[in-house]
């Protein structure tokens, strides 16, 4: 697995973020339509939980290949994390890569949602857990970002990679090693943190429904030049 690609195409997205400011106008227009605004140092907060966010998907995927290495589960985690990342190399992915953080926000929801469901599941068959953080108030947000249909799109997703994924077989071998073998829970960039707690503070404004399709995030950016090439 290529960690050192995924952390490639992470900080082009932050260079992106950074010159084009894709989710930052985003994020404006979502408050103002909530009734609320965002100084220059709120969004720039609320912009670094969805930096972390993603960042969050090559730093798990590295803590648990490292604390698999050398292992009876190398083989079958390695394969594992390997489905984790199939939807980032999909060429017509929902949300337009060249958008930049925005636009590897749904990369990010795959994967992480991926690796909490085997982590949910090791925990319940193994007393062992893959991941330490819980993220869930952040996919929340995304969700309202990139719209239900969208999450929902990317849910089936989920279920179809863990079908084709041996989570069986890397329960089992946990379970038959539990004696000999502790996994290592990998942390992500909001290790330390209160996850809730921040997206309280910084996301507020977000936790007011309002409907938001696809149709809505690639209008609200079609004035630049990302939008206007589409996926």
């Amino acid at each position: 697995m290529d960690i050192t690609r995924l952390h490639t195409h992470v900080e082009a997205a932050v260079a992106i973020e950074a010159k084009d400011r894709h989710l930052a106008n985003y994020l404006s227009d979502r408050a103002t339509e909530r009734d609320a605004s965002l100084d220059a140092e709120e969004l720039s907060q609320a912009l670094e939980l969805f930096e972390l966010y993603v960042r969050s998907v090559p730093e798990l995927l590295a803590a648990a290949s490292t604390s698999a290495a050398g292992t009876v589960v190398e083989a079958v985690m390695e394969k594992v994390m390997e489905a984790a990342i199939t939807y980032w190399d999909e060429p017509d992915d929902l949300v337009p890569d060249e958008l930049g953080v925005l636009g590897l926000l749904d990369d990010a929801y795959f994967s992480l949602q991926l690796l909490e469901r085997v982590s949910d599941r090791l925990l319940e068959e193994s007393g062992q857990r893959l991941i330490a953080d819980d993220l869930s108030p952040l996919h929340v947000v995304v969700r309202d970002i990139i719209g239900e249909h969208l999450a929902e799109v990317l849910d089936d997703l989920v279920i179809l990679s863990l079908s084709n994924a041996p989570v069986d077989e890397l329960v089992a071998t946990i379970q038959e090693h539990s004696g000999s073998f502790i996994l290592h829970s990998a942390q992500s960039s909001f290790t330390g943190m209160s996850v809730a707690q921040l997206v309280e503070e910084r996301l507020g404004f977000t936790l007011e429904r309002v409907d938001s399709l696809r149709g809505d995030l690639i209008g609200a950016l079609e004035g630049s030049p990302a939008g206007s090439r589409g996926g």
